[in-house]
Order: structure tokens, then C-alpha cells, then sequence
């Protein structure tokens, strides 16, 4: 009855708020919890986003390594085919040498052919010599 007579006696009487401390304190903390899961799951995505880069880096780097590996090795393999085609073509001039070689009989008959020629204009060089110079000697 005191309360009622009291002028801060309606005060008490009506209530502002029907939740208490523990439930205010309680969503406060569920609130903060669901902010740091929030956060937990953005870093973790940032994570993973970071981790899938990473492995893309990778993936990307050994492609591009493997595709080095490959035109090393076709140069090498366009070398090796170059390398054979000259060998090919110094064999096959070794062997249009070889062919254009004069055989044994080609050299004696030769041989033969320059010391007939040899002997013939020396024997001619010789009678004309004579002739001539019997000539002008016989004239004087």
C-alpha cells in the first residue's frame, strides 16, 4: 500500500523491459559468437581461396613446365632429324666421289695417253725446230 501512496510508487509499478540481464548478456554473447563464426568462415574462405590459387600457381607453373620439357624436346628431335639428314647427304656425296674416282684401267690408260701426247709433240716440236732453224742456217 506504501508503494501505491508513493509518487515514485508508479514507477516501480510498470514494467519497461521483460527481459532480464542473463538473457540480454546471453544474446549479446550468441550475437558476438555468430560475428566471429561469420568471420571464422569468411577467413576460412579466404583461406581456401588462397589455398585454390596456390594450387593453380602450381598446377600452372608445372604446365608450363612440362610444356618447356616438350619443345625442348622437339627441338632436340629437330636437331637429331638435321643432324641425320646432313650425315645422309655427306654419305651420299662421299659415294658421287667415290663413283667419279678413276679406276686403275682409267689411270694406266691415261697415264698411257699423256706419254704417247708427251712423246708425239716433243718428236714434233723437235722436226719443226730443226726444220726451221736448218732453214736459216742453210740460207746464209
Amino acid at each position: 500500500m506504501l508503494v501505491q501512496t508513493d509518487v515514485i510508487g508508479t514507477k516501480y509499478d510498470s514494467a519497461l523491459d521483460r527481459d532480464s540481464a542473463e538473457e540480454i548478456l546471453k544474446a549479446k554473447g550468441d550475437e558476438a559468437a555468430a560475428a566471429a563464426a561469420a568471420a571464422k568462415a569468411e577467413t576460412d574462405a579466404q583461406k581456401a581461396a588462397a589455398l585454390q590459387a596456390k594450387q593453380d600457381a602450381v598446377a600452372a607453373k608445372e604446365a608450363a613446365r612440362a610444356k618447356a620439357a616438350e619443345e625442348r624436346l622437339q627441338a632436340q628431335q629437330m636437331r637429331e632429324e638435321d643432324r641425320r639428314q646432313r650425315e645422309l647427304e655427306r654419305e651420299e656425296a662421299r659415294k658421287a666421289r667415290e663413283a667419279a674416282k678413276p679406276t686403275m684401267t682409267d689411270k694406266m690408260l691415261q697415264s698411257a695417253g699423256r706419254s704417247i701426247a708427251s712423246s708425239v709433240g716433243r718428236q714434233l716440236g723437235n722436226s719443226l725446230l730443226r726444220g726451221i732453224f736448218g732453214g736459216l742456217i742453210r740460207g746464209r
